[in-house]
């Protein structure tokens, strides 16, 4: 699962919860990956940080308004800078994407020209007649000469361009 969209479960979880008292506790799993969940870790090896739930007041610990403003204030600038982050994520996978599409258009357009390339090769390894136009529109047969150019300048294409195929 993407590291922004656990953000934004964290995100949903203690703005859904804010009426509990559930803790939330945060840590890394063997793989690496950031794991959230309401109580921590059975594994020893792995270290769990008390997330808690911030917005939520205690009125049996006596603690001053000052005070829950103060954790109030932290837990609003933890989710503005969680929500920047999240559409910093968004942007940047928006970004990938059309990069992506732009690639593989590329590559399909090469394939098409590719295939295009070899089908006109085909004809010059044939036995087939070949023309082309003079400045007057006229067809004009190619000689040996300008076959054999014309036929090199193919195979060099599809060596340079489509896998050295040719």
């Amino acid at each position: 699962m993407p590291e922004s969209v656990r953000a934004l479960i964290l995100v949903l979880l203690l703005t859904v919860t804010a009426a509990s008292s559930a803790e939330v506790y945060r840590w890394k799993d063997a793989a690496g990956k950031t794991v959230y969940g309401d109580r921590p870790p059975q594994d020893q090896r792995h270290t769990a940080e008390r997330l808690g739930n911030p917005s939520v007041q205690s009125t049996t610990s006596g603690g001053s308004e000052a005070a829950s403003a103060e954790e109030e204030a932290r837990f609003q600038e933890q989710q503005r800078r969680l929500l920047e982050s999240m559409e910093r994520d968004r942007v940047e996978r928006e970004r990938l994407r059309t990069q992506a599409l732009a690639e593989e258009q590329k590559i399909e357009e090469l394939a098409r020209r590719c295939a295009s390339v070899r089908e006109e090769l085909s004809y010059y390894e044939g036995d087939y007649r070949l023309t082309q136009y003079d400045a007057d529109g006229n067809s004009v047969a190619l000689d040996p000469a300008q076959r054999e150019q014309n036929k090199a300048r193919l195979e060099a294409f599809l060596a340079q361009n489509c896998d050295g195929d040719s």
